[in-house]
């Protein structure tokens, strides 16, 4: 997996070079190949107030809008726990045109103004590996984990499970993913009502048409005699 250091937008410590690289790398290694490709063609220009500027003409402007919210991720992670957001500019005859889709301005609002955000985790060496295999999931890298499988968070209380949980809820619902989260209580809590109020279909169809289930305390419903 493609890794970039935590770094900061100055003039001393990166070339536009380098931050283009970061990008390409961290799109090549997502499976992202074609807007690696498109990306490859962009200026990259550092500017103040916390943005990244890429600047290209208009048809390479278009191909990249729908996909704000991806670059804003791989932003977060390269300039590690700062509120650097990507501007688009669109290189038109009357000069830049400022092309960010309004969107990107609530992600960022979102994550910063969110508890459980990625940003605010407290990574350390007790939960570093699934602090990453989380970060890599919330960028939404299929190679993580493939259809039908299990990533279970185990640690001693205290370590963030709960944290992370949260944050790729978060950063899954901004990628318009659609996803199932409740502690082990109130899942068990719902299944039973459902079925007291026979709706249990209903309730079983809208769990598993969402893409991600997502389960806190998964232990509690291990040592149940019953639901």
């Amino acid at each position: 997996m493609f890794q970039a250091q935590s770094t900061e937008i100055d003039s001393q410590r990166n070339s536009n070079d380098a931050i283009k690289k970061a990008f390409l790398g961290y799109c090549t290694s997502f499976n992202r190949n074609d807007l690696a490709k498109i990306l490859a063609d962009f200026s990259f220009l550092p500017a103040e107030n916390q943005k990244l500027l890429l600047v290209a003409n208009s048809n390479l402007v278009n191909s990249i809008t729908s996909e704000i919210i991806f670059l804003n991720k791989i932003c977060k992670y390269i300039w590690s726990k700062k509120n650097v957001s990507i501007k688009i500019l669109e290189n038109a005859e009357k000069g830049l045109v400022d092309r960010t889709p309004s969107q990107s301005i609530e992600v960022v609002k979102k994550t910063k103004n969110s508890k459980y955000s990625i940003d605010k985790f407290a990574d350390s060496q007790c939960n570093a590996n699934a602090f990453n295999v989380i970060k890599e999931l919330a960028l939404g890298d299929n190679a993580v984990i493939m259809s039908g499988s299990v990533i279970c968070l185990e640690g001693e209380h205290g370590n963030g499970k709960t944290h992370l949980l949260k944050a790729l809820n978060l950063e899954l619902n901004m990628l318009l993913k659609k996803t199932y989260i409740k502690t082990a209580d109130e899942f068990t809590e719902e299944y039973v009502n459902s079925y007291k109020e026979n709706v249990l279909f209903d309730y079983k169809k809208r769990v598993f048409n969402s893409q991600y289930l997502i389960i806190d305390d998964v232990e509690k419903l291990l040592t149940r005699k019953a639901t």
